[in-house]
């Protein structure tokens, strides 16, 4: 199984997200549900190097839209030997038919029911081109994903392994924002782990801190609660996705601060586009989130805070004033994003309707190249912005202030201000 990295493009990108470095659960997860029988291996790309000539029966690739290039690169390759290959992930769900052209199988979809059936056909040599689930994934009793399998070298090097391990406790999102692709892959329909299941993974896990992946872990107010009380006698760190909204829970932000949550990472998406998962219809964005942002602040949460540019709403201006509001909100952290159209969303298709596409190539398809006409701005003038965003936003002067002025706990928020700080102002130098 293999994981593509994004540093192999031969074309230049002026910087990637850390978060197409990290691998994520799917391979380790597949790698659990391989029945008896099956010697299983998982290669990062990011950290070592493919062997291209070694034996094997079958190469399962998952990828992003933004790693789809290397991962049809990397799927040719081992066929030209011979070697079938499955192609699965957000991107080969997103675009089967392309992805078809370079696998011998597309799996689309989750593949808990059918990554069994995907090995028993390929054991017969009778692959079919698509394999899709048609029904609903349950949460409850899956297996422990294979973290043993993860690859800790680095061409040569030894790596330090980061103390935090990853978990997912929920899937699917309620929302439909239209340049979303979770609601492409997982569906709208909230669906949960068991809490005692999620307790017995930290059980087994080294790590004082744990990621948790779901993308909202507070949007069932009654189960996070639920989830969080178990977690306060754990005595783990651990940082994790909300929406801006929870924070009118007083009950569910003290369960959040007793579990041990340091961190929460929030999609305020924009400042001029009203989104229901944060701001009403008709509502000033930025007086709602001032007012959530300071309750959580008050209950020592630190809070990493993701922007979006280039809607059809924003002007120049619109770089400016989200400066602005994000110092004056002591917020510790910001990603700042370019509005992407993923392929099969929403977004994607009105935009090849209105001939607006400028950029075909997936591999800028990162929330970091512009890769469409926006409406107000020149695409130059989205770019050059984002990372002058970048720049004073981490500017020595702008991460004291503002860590300053967070009121969290400075024992915590001081490194991790630190080392987003050095990272962010390198990439964006």
């Amino acid at each position: 199984m293999i994981f593509p990295s994004a540093l192999t493009s031969p074309k230049p990108k002026v910087r990637h997200h850390a978060e197409f470095e990290v691998i994520g659960l799917t391979l380790p997860t597949l790698a659990a549900l391989t029945p008896p029988g099956f010697d299983v291996a998982i290669t990062n790309e990011m950290v070592s190097p493919i062997d291209f000539d070694e034996d094997v029966d079958l190469v399962g690739i998952t990828a992003k839209t933004t790693l789809a290039p290397r991962a049809y690169e990397i799927a040719d390759t081992f066929r030209r030997r011979g070697v079938p290959v499955v192609l699965g992930g957000v991107h080969p769900t997103a675009c089967s038919e392309e992805a078809g052209a370079h696998a011998d199988a597309v799996a689309v979809g989750e593949a808990e029911h059918t990554w069994a059936h995907i090995l028993e056909d390929a054991v017969a040599g009778q692959l079919r081109p698509v394999y899709k689930s048609d029904k609903t994934v349950s949460l409850a009793g899956q297996p422990l994903p294979r973290r043993d399998l993860l690859d800790g070298r680095s061409r040569g090097r030894k790596l330090v392994r980061p103390n935090f391990e990853l978990l997912q406790t929920s899937r699917g999102c309620p929302y439909d924002c239209d340049f979303c692709t979770v609601t492409t892959f997982y569906g709208r329909a909230y669906r949960f782990r068991p809490v005692n299941e999620v307790v017995e993974e930290i059980q087994t896990l080294g790590s004082p801190i744990a990621i948790f992946q779901d993308d909202n872990i507070a949007g069932a107010p009654r189960r996070a609660k639920s989830l969080f009380r178990a977690l306060e006698p754990l005595r783990i760190r651990w940082v994790g996705g909300i929406n801006l909204r929870a924070a009118d829970d007083p009950e569910l932000i003290a369960l959040m601060r007793s579990s041990g949550c340091m961190l929460v990472y929030i999609g305020f998406e924009s400042l001029t586009v009203d989104y229901a998962k944060n701001a009403g219809p008709g509502q000033d964005g930025t007086t709602v989130f001032r007012d959530m942002i300071a309750k959580l602040h008050d209950n020592g949460i630190m809070i990493q805070a993701g922007f979006i540019f280039g809607y059809d709403e924003d002007d120049p201006g619109i770089f400016d004033r989200t400066l602005e509001f994000a110092t004056r909100a002591n917020i510790e952290v910001a990603s700042f994003h370019i509005l992407t159209p993923y392929p099969a969303t929403p977004l994607y298709k009105r935009f090849v309707e209105e001939g607006r596409i400028i950029e075909r190539d997936w591999s800028y398809y990162d929330g970091e190249h512009v890769v469409y006409r926006p409406k107000h701005m020149t695409p130059e003038a989205l770019q050059e912005n984002l990372f002058r965003c970048y720049r004073e936003f981490y500017s020595l002067r702008s991460s004291m202030r503002r860590l300053a002025g967070s009121r969290t706990n400075l024992k915590m928020a001081v490194p991790m201000a630190a080392f987003f700080y050095f990272d962010n102002l390198r990439k964006a130098a």
